[in-house]
């Protein structure tokens, strides 16, 4: 590939305006690209927040929800906490 030679100062600078013009054009995309996805991580962030919160909510209602399953069916078998520990104490 050859180069093309300028044949006068004039067109030297119009070459070298062109080129910052490219290279000012080129900045600005890549700055309106980085912008772009630094939005789209936030969104993402966000998101993941959300989803986050809801599954540590969702397991502490399971958890409240086992919790009180288990104190059901101990009732229901006539075992208390009270109780357990008051029959363990009399069995020694």
């Amino acid at each position: 590939m050859k180069k093309k030679l300028p044949s006068s100062k004039k067109e030297e600078q119009i070459t070298e305006a062109e080129f910052d013009t490219q290279i000012q054009n080129t900045i600005a995309k890549s700055n309106q690209q980085i912008q772009h996805l630094k939005q789209q991580q936030q969104k993402e962030i966000e998101q993941l927040e959300v989803q986050r919160k809801n599954t540590i909510k969702e397991l502490k209602e399971k958890e409240e929800k086992l919790i009180a399953e288990k104190q059901s069916i101990f009732q229901n078998k006539g075992v208390d906490n009270a109780t357990n520990s008051t029959n363990s104490k009399t069995n020694i």
